[in-house]
């Protein structure tokens, strides 16, 4: 909804400033052919703002990317799935290995 508002550049309300935030994402995310699927391209620029704000919690604070890298915490990242209802989390790109591979999932 949201974020594929965003994309067609719909200003309009709070579509306006979410515009805004998520252009990095958008522009970091390769658009199909004209004939793709924009739905498609909408969840894709969602996963890259996800990544994008993981990479940002990473860089603005050397804490918690320190105790990330040592495995104390796993930086996680989440998208939730309107028509099932359950969320699905991955983990920060650059520090995968530090959470056991069963403690990531969706619910």
């Amino acid at each position: 909804g949201a974020v594929k508002g965003a994309c067609d550049h719909v200003e309009m309300g709070n579509l306006t400033g979410l515009l805004k935030k998520i252009q990095p994402a958008m522009d970091k995310t390769p658009q199909p052919p004209s004939s793709g699927d924009a739905y498609a391209w909408a969840n894709a620029v969602a996963v890259t703002n996800v990544n994008l704000v993981m990479d940002e919690i990473a860089a603005k604070s050397p804490i918690l990317k320190e105790m990330a890298s040592t495995g104390a915490i796993a930086i996680v990242g989440g998208m939730y799935d309107v028509e099932s209802g359950l969320v699905n989390f991955f983990e920060h790109p650059k520090l995968q290995a530090t959470a056991p591979a069963d403690s990531i999932s969706h619910v």
